[in-house]
């Protein structure tokens, strides 16, 4: 454990609004980060101790999963975005500028940066996502299955050669479509920011082009891959070393976020279903301590298609 870490974080008990329907986790750990798994206790094992364990110990995040199947082809989320506050005694640029790591030398620098998006996974995954690093509010992804994003050189020809930064959104929605061909795996996402008068600000398609196969495993015939959806908020920090991630106490409060209307569709029924609770196969949180609102989308007729997320990093944890 690193100074500053909190081993006593076992003491954790979950929130009244930490989740609905499901208000009594199943708690794990990977080295000193607490895990708080909300459906299919197995998922720990068999996804997040191998694949999600670099991830886990760079800032409190939800994930939420559909399950893995070739009949959802399109996915849809409406988003509120958060604000970000500081803490006590600090500008709200403190919270997103540059500082430096006194306790080791080697990390020149860290910023906090939240994050709302959608993520596809099949050969590997694709986060598509909003984020922003404290000028506004950017559509961006990054694919782990080649390590790309949308101005890397086999992707470059296929999106905006700038991509838009609004300051003034407040809210956005994100859609987000899969589809395969004899040539080619596509991967198209289309971002719509909106001010707080619901005045579209910018409406940016991105797409993530493959050779076929490369990225989508094969279904039950050709060309309709199996893949899966995900959802999830997450607020980051990120040193200036490449592979590097770390952590940071620094109290810095994501409050609002939410994703509304949260749709998945089936291709075979060719309709659009409400993401609720009965299409999640898989839904986690890293370092609980730090979320003290997670309100998961339940098969209630009232909040079937709705996620609230909020944050305060006040607990340090390192992988």
């Amino acid at each position: 454990m690193c100074k500053g870490d909190h081993p006593n974080w076992r003491k954790w008990k979950p929130l009244g609004n930490q989740t609905n329907p499901s208000t009594n986790p199943t708690v794990f750990s990977v080295g000193s980060v607490p895990i708080a798994v909300y459906k299919s206790a197995s998922v720990f094992t068999s996804y997040i101790k191998g694949t999600q364990s670099p991830d886990l110990h760079v800032g409190p995040h939800y994930h939420v999963t559909a399950h893995h199947t070739h009949h959802y082809s399109r996915a849809y989320a409406a988003m509120v975005l958060p604000t970000v506050k500081p803490p006590a005694g600090k500008t709200l640029a403190w919270c997103y500028e540059i500082m430096h790591r006194k306790d080791n030398p080697a990390v020149t620098y860290v910023w906090r940066t939240p994050r709302l998006g959608l993520r596809v996974e099949a050969k590997g995954g694709i986060d598509l996502r909003l984020e922003n690093k404290g000028k506004g509010w950017t559509p961006t992804y990054y694919a782990d299955a080649s390590n790309e994003g949308p101005n890397s050189k086999n992707q470059t020809k296929f999106n905006p050669a700038k991509l838009p930064v609004h300051d003034k959104a407040v809210t956005a929605t994100i859609l987000v479509e899969c589809a395969q061909n004899k040539t080619t795996d596509i991967l198209k996402a289309t971002f719509k920011l909106l001010d707080k008068k619901g005045t579209v600000l910018s409406t940016t398609t991105l797409l993530y082009v493959r050779p076929s196969g490369a990225f989508f495993n094969p279904g039950p015939t050709a060309l309709v891959p199996k893949l899966r959806f995900a959802r999830y908020m997450a607020y980051v920090s990120k040193s200036g070393l490449p592979d590097a991630l770390y952590d940071e106490a620094d109290k810095c409060e994501m409050t609002g976020a939410k994703f509304k209307n949260l749709q998945l569709y089936n291709r075979t029924s060719k309709a659009w279903l409400p993401w609720e609770w009965s299409r999640i196969e898989y839904a986690w949180s890293s370092q609980p301590p730090n979320i003290p609102t997670l309100d998961i989308a339940s098969s209630t007729a009232t909040k079937r298609d709705t996620d609230i997320f909020s944050c305060k990093p006040q607990e340090w944890y390192q992988a």
